[in-house]
């Protein structure tokens, strides 16, 4: 079989994403996404009577600021402005007629999704797609705190099964920039064949950080 060795990262399930949901604002329920999920993007959302229609100010990159005008600027009015940015996209519009105000919708620098997990429930995905003789990093960025990863691998990236055993924070050597490498491979060592595999952080406390990288042969034809 020819081949050539490669890697690839993984990305999260809501990569570079930003839900404006309840958490951050009562009446914009737009879903946006970076551009270059590789830069921290931040967006913050502040009250300002100038701009009846809004202003999504990018002169900051990668810190966006929305200005509304409270009782004005509807959730339409911010969409129509992300949909011809240079740095951010329109994922799921938002309610169009939601007028937004102040308090209710102004909040401050907010970061946009990463490639790392940093939360519980944090997911990485990395697509396997004509690679065989897979190795699968589990990377322990900042080594902080308690943490339990589930490891799984899918045929359709619809159904998961367990790809190890479970790993915690006492599976990696004392320290940043270690990793546990997964073998995806039988008792026998023959390679195990799947489309993706998928790190989740089920359980966390305090601030650890983690990452998915693959290694493996690439057959020919493919990417």
């Amino acid at each position: 079989m020819k081949g050539k060795f490669i890697t690839i990262p993984a990305v999260m399930t809501v990569d570079g994403t930003l839900d404006l949901d309840a958490a951050l604002t009562t009446h914009v329920d737009s879903v946006i996404k970076t551009v270059d999920n590789s830069v921290p993007v931040t967006l913050a959302f502040t009250g300002d009577s100038q701009y009846d229609n809004g202003k999504l100010d990018e002169s900051g990159y990668p810190a966006l600021v929305f200005h509304f005008k409270s009782g004005a600027t509807t959730v339409l009015d911010f969409d129509t402005q992300v949909e011809v940015s240079q740095h951010i996209i329109l994922v799921t519009p938002g309610t169009p007629g939601n007028v937004m105000d102040v308090p209710s919708d102004d909040f401050a620098a907010t970061a946009f999704a990463s490639g790392t997990m940093s939360a519980a429930n944090d997911a990485c995905i990395v697509d396997l797609t004509g690679m065989t003789n897979v190795s699968l990093y589990v990377n322990q960025t900042v080594d902080s705190g308690t943490a339990t990863l589930i490891v799984e691998k899918s045929i359709d990236g619809i159904n998961w099964a367990s790809a190890h055993a479970n790993l915690t924070e006492a599976s990696f050597p004392v320290g940043n920039n270690k990793s546990f490498e997964v073998t995806l491979s039988d008792a026998n060592g023959m390679p195990l064949l799947c489309k993706q595999a998928r790190v989740t952080l089920s359980a966390y406390g305090a601030s650890g950080i983690y990452t998915l990288v693959a290694a493996g042969t690439l057959v020919d034809g493919y990417r």
